[in-house]
């Protein structure tokens, strides 16, 4: 398999809503076929600080962003040794995960 990564896109889209980070896992997708890529990781979030209106888009995004896409892959960093961990953030990726897996 052919990976590559980009910064993570919560911080790179900041102020964007969902709708907006759907199409970019779209764009994401498609670039990644364009350039012969099997897998593309960076649809993602730093979280374990706290969560930003852009980091809770992406996360409100994932069931229909990794839905219609094939090649993007997201991570989410809910703890950190310094910060801790966001049990806000892991309670919504829980809600997230729940709601795709059904």
């Amino acid at each position: 398999n052919k990976r590559i990564a980009v910064s993570p896109i919560a911080s790179v889209a900041a102020g964007h809503g969902t709708d907006a980070m759907v199409r970019i896992a779209k764009r994401l997708d498609q670039a990644a076929a364009d350039v012969g890529v099997d897998l593309l990781g960076g649809f993602g979030a730093m979280v374990h600080k706290g969560m930003t209106s852009s980091a809770v888009a992406l996360i409100d995004s994932l069931p229909e962003a990794l839905s219609q896409t094939g090649r993007v892959c997201s991570g989410i960093s809910v703890a950190s040794t310094r910060a801790g961990v966001n049990m806000d953030a892991v309670l919504k990726l829980g809600h997230t995960i729940r709601a795709m897996a059904e």
